[in-house]
């Protein structure tokens, strides 16, 4: 299940999302769900309020993924702070196929273009590069392992 409390895209609001949103984790605590997925914030980077998220999680009571601009270093620091039990990028994955490579490697990410974003069409989509050359020093001591 995902939920967004604080996207505000399509006009999307609510009055009291905290309240709102706290309640749909409650009521989906104990349904079998394999995890909640949420998107804090705003996926377009309107600025939205104070919101705890720690509190859905608390409610839910299940595996918590978190979700809407993370890097490699938020990513792993809200799962060591028990903020999020698992993390979803979405837009990253879009522009670096090899996602999960570039991650373990710790290769610098390449750009996505907005511009080609949920446009409809292959550009944008399929034609962003995969990793061919990795710098040494930016290799694990197991890169080996990494390439196959």
């Amino acid at each position: 299940m995902r939920i967004s409390p604080q996207n505000g895209q399509n006009d999307i609001a609510d009055s009291n999302p905290q309240s709102l949103f706290n309640h749909v984790a409650a009521a989906l605590s104990g349904r079998g769900l394999a995890y909640l997925h949420v998107v804090e914030g705003d996926t377009g980077g309107a600025a939205v309020p104070p919101f705890d998220y720690l509190a859905i999680k608390r409610l839910f009571g299940g595996l918590f993924m978190a979700n809407n601009g993370f890097d490699k270093v938020r990513a792993n620091k809200a799962i060591a702070q028990g903020r999020a039990d698992l993390v979803a990028f979405g837009k990253p994955f879009i522009s670096n196929p090899d996602l999960v490579t570039r991650l373990y490697l710790d290769v610098p990410l390449s750009p996505l273009n907005r511009e080609t974003l949920y446009g409809g069409a292959e550009q944008g989509y399929t034609d962003y590069p995969v990793l061919r050359t990795v710098v040494t020093h930016a290799c694990h001591a197991d890169a080996e392992r990494a390439w196959g």
